[in-house]
């Protein structure tokens, strides 16, 4: 499975490209030429114009490494693919001309112009094509053949038999892979004969394709698509199928059988998590084409674990998706911005699509890989790594509150990547709870914070006076960190009713399990309410302002800073002054962003009331 030596291209000239005509909508299509397996691999290119319709292909594949090449003729012309790519050429080659469509070649990659102009078509790119065929990698385990004939792959045709049982919507007992036993029995839960297939599914789970930001509009816009791992080909109905009926099932029906911790079940069923982890992809390609709309922001969230070499990628990867970009013009693909202006350009147009600044939400590490404005959070620029969860944190959740009521201010670019926007200055931070990040503390953390709320708690207070703050508290913790349906959801409150007095009965029942079991330490009870809490505000701080409000922000703030609420904004900000400028009379002050915020008693427009546009002031964010 390895590429040829380069012997006898060296004398061959580099592959050079003739302009396209973007008016007319031009671009390459590259014929791969019938030859054996072990023959070079030779191509042809020809410039078409989507305005014909032409036939073709389009490959959806991951570059790999850029250092490791195997050279292919192009029109007698050497040009050097990258391995992955060389591996996916032997596989698609017949015994006929095929015509593919594939961005590394029939794009001059060296030509920026040239390349921002075929980013921007490549909705009609995928969505033109006859066929999407996605390739997801070679099994490099698969026996060489000594014929001049494909080799097959006995590993992904293992994988093909698991995943068409996965797709027949059974129980898991029911299920010819699962030997179903009691937690005592030391009998593996497989059966002998389907390790393999397992081991099989898991490979093909791991492949870098499932987390490469492309495949999403890869795999939504074409008409048809189709996996091929080596020589196996996958259908999307059968994958599909296979992810949605195992997710089904091992979250409802059959979850007891993928969680158990005290036996080998979860080593065994690893593979199967793997799958349902990998398949993200299949959401976007579910609701293309059906009317439903979807804005860039809410693209972004939805794939916030995929992947990019270029950071602009995280972006110009999802344009083709958007249907409908409202009242704002559409964000063109450039490559000649800098990481700072793309994402600058980006925001902004989030802002003017949705009329809201629901975007400058979330977190900022001071550890970013690439230099951003402060205002900019790290859910739109940078891939979620880990359990650092995308999904259970705040800024998901205070997206569905209208601090702002309907009003909205649009922010004014003020130069090297910062912005001028109207904000009503809510008040200053004046006490901060634990700062401590992080899992398995949520006892002592909530003592901490408990403090800061003003809750007497030796001998426990019951007054009406304690029981308000007591109230106050919880109200301020889950509001901030779950929305209303998802309290309804998952602890049955109805709508408005925030269930505090059920979470502080759970607090009380852990303390006292605590002092019965002598347990200093951090452990939890194994109420489920706490554990909740412990996950969803684990990267979360109670504060208190210097008017009386009790909020809940980011970890990293700190006393002084300043909360706002900026005009157009879902919930308030926390942050950090950084000087003044005067211009004209009155001077400008600067900021950078710390937090998101939920702020007691200001969520539903309550500051919008009265004169408040005579409070209304203009800031720079930076």
């Amino acid at each position: 499975m390895n590429p040829p030596k380069p012997k006898g291209f060296s004398t061959r000239p580099p592959l050079s490209y003739s302009p396209l005509d973007p008016k007319r909508r031009q671009i390459r299509l590259l014929t791969l030429h019938p030859g054996s397996w072990r023959a070079r691999i030779r191509c042809s290119l020809t410039t078409v114009s989507l305005l014909d319709e032409p036939d073709y292909e389009a490959l959806s594949y991951v570059w790999g490494d850029p250092q490791s090449t195997a050279p292919i003729f192009v029109d007698g012309c050497v040009f050097l693919a990258t391995v992955n790519l060389w591996r996916a050429l032997r596989r698609l080659r017949r015994h006929y001309p095929r015509t593919i469509w594939i961005d590394a070649i029939c794009i001059n990659q060296k030509d920026v112009a040239e390349k921002s102009s075929q980013v921007a078509m490549m909705k009609d790119v995928y969505s033109n094509c006859r066929q999407g065929i996605l390739w997801l990698g070679e099994d490099l385990s698969a026996k060489k053949s000594r014929a001049h004939v494909q080799p097959t792959s006995s590993r992904f045709r293992r994988a093909k038999r698991l995943l068409e049982i996965l797709a027949q919507n059974k129980h898991l007992p029911d299920q010819a892979w699962a030997s179903v036993r009691s937690s005592g029995s030391s009998e593996p839960p497989v059966h002998p004969c389907y390790l393999g297939h397992l081991s099989a599914l898991k490979q093909l789970a791991d492949f870098d394709w499932w987390q490469r930001i492309w495949v999403v509009q890869e795999t939504a816009l074409p008409p048809q698509v189709e996996f091929l791992a080596a020589s196996m080909i996958f259908s999307f109905d059968l994958i599909q199928d296979a992810w949605h009926f195992t997710a089904k099932h091992s979250t409802e029906c059959c979850s007891s059988y993928f969680v158990r911790p005290a036996n080998r079940d979860g080593r065994a069923f690893e593979p199967i998590r793997s799958f349902l982890l990998s398949c993200d992809v299949f959401g976007p390609r579910s609701f293309h084409g059906t009317g439903v709309e979807r804005s860039l922001q809410q693209l972004c969230n939805d794939t916030g674990s995929f992947k990019s070499t270029l950071p602009q990628d995280r972006i110009y990867a999802l344009i083709g998706l958007i249907t409908h970009w409202k009242s704002a013009s559409p964000l063109i693909p450039d490559y000649s911005l800098s990481v700072k202006e793309c994402f600058v350009a980006a925001v902004l147009k989030m802002i003017e699509q949705d009329r809201d600044l629901s975007a400058l939400n979330g977190r900022r590490s001071i550890y970013r890989s690439i230099p951003l404005p402060s205002w900019i959070p790290d859910r739109v620029a940078l891939p979620v790594m880990g359990f650092s969860s995308f999904r259970t944190s705040s800024w998901n959740t205070l997206q569905s509150y209208r601090a702002s009521g309907d009003t909205f201010s649009m922010p004014v670019p003020f130069g090297a990547g910062a912005i001028k926007v109207k904000t009503l200055k809510v008040g200053t931070v004046q006490s901060v709870g634990s700062l401590a990040p992080g899992f398995k503390k949520v006892y002592k953390r909530l003592a901490n914070w408990r403090k800061l709320a003003g809750i007497q708690e030796h001998p426990h207070d019951d007054s009406p006076a304690n029981s308000a703050k007591v109230e106050l508290f919880w109200s301020v913790i889950l509001k901030a960190v779950m929305a209303p349906a998802q309290l309804e959801r998952f602890y049955g409150s109805g709508p408005g009713h925030i269930p505090w007095k059920e979470f502080e009965q759970a607090y009380q029942r852990g303390l006292t399990a605590r002092a019965e079991a002598g347990d200093e330490g951090d452990n939890l009870d194994g109420t489920y309410r706490m554990t909740d809490i412990d996950i969803r505000a684990a990267r979360n701080t109670i504060f208190a302002t210097t008017d009386g409000r009790l909020g809940l922000g980011y970890w990293e703030l700190q006393p002084g800073d300043e909360v706002h609420l900026l005009i157009g904004a879902t919930a308030p900000l926390i942050l950090r002054k950084k000087g003044n400028m005067r211009i004209s009379i009155r001077p400008l002050r600067f900021y950078s962003v710390v937090s998101e915020s939920y702020v007691d008693g200001i969520m539903d427009g309550e500051m919008l009331q009265g004169s408040w546009k005579e409070r209304v002031e203009e800031i720079v964010l930076v």
